[in-house]
């Protein structure tokens, strides 16, 4: 998978507070977000124990945070294109890495969560994450909404190439399970060649 993995950018940041079930799963989508795009940062949950650093950026001024959770207000993802968050601040999307269910206990049992924006979205298309059964078609993997983010928010190329990553990792994990590697070639594999070719680390070589 390292040789399909883009390097993209974007005037987003993406939070990534994660379950401690989702740590070591193979399936973990969550892992396609920060191999490719640079600011992402990952934080432990543990319903007694906040992360410091996680506290400390929230304060932070630079930053214009929002929560993803089951049941929040689609009206502020509408309301992205927009741009609500210039001139002088970053939006920062805190995603919560887990299950549906433990999503909404993560936010239930976390009041440092409870002031923070809490937008959700309705997705146009069902999921395409096929490595889990899915309760409902709608629920989308923690990849996936920061695809649908990155649309949302004006940065459709960085969209398009999590979106071949994401289908080509979920190629890999596929075929790694029945036990066999990836028999043919994917249109989204030439499509991250040619991107990272024409990188800027690329063309320094």
């Amino acid at each position: 998978m390292c040789a399909f993995t883009p390097r993209l950018h974007a005037p987003v940041q993406f939070w990534l507070l994660i379950h401690p079930d989702e740590y070591l799963k193979p399936t973990n989508t969550a892992r396609l977000i920060g191999a490719s795009m640079p600011h992402t940062r990952f934080f432990p949950w543990y319903r007694t124990a906040p992360p410091a650093e996680l506290l400390t950026l929230l304060s932070d001024r630079h930053f214009l945070p929002y929560l993803l959770v089951p049941g929040g207000d689609t009206k502020l993802f509408t309301a992205l294109s927009e741009r609500p968050w210039l001139p002088d601040k970053i939006p920062a999307f805190l995603l919560l890495d887990g299950t549906w269910s433990q999503a909404r206990k993560m936010r239930n049992r976390s009041p440092y969560l409870q002031g923070i924006p809490q937008m959700s979205l309705h997705p146009g298309t069902p999921s395409a994450y096929t490595l889990r059964r899915q309760r409902c078609a709608q629920h989308l993997s923690t990849v996936e909404v920061a695809i649908a983010l990155l649309e949302q928010t004006g940065s459709p190329d960085a969209a398009l190439l999590l979106q071949a990553y994401f289908k080509v990792f979920t190629a890999h994990a596929m075929a790694a399970r029945h036990g066999h590697t990836v028999q043919q070639s994917l249109p989204e594999m030439a499509q991250l060649r040619i991107h990272s070719a024409q990188s800027p680390a690329a063309a320094a070589r």
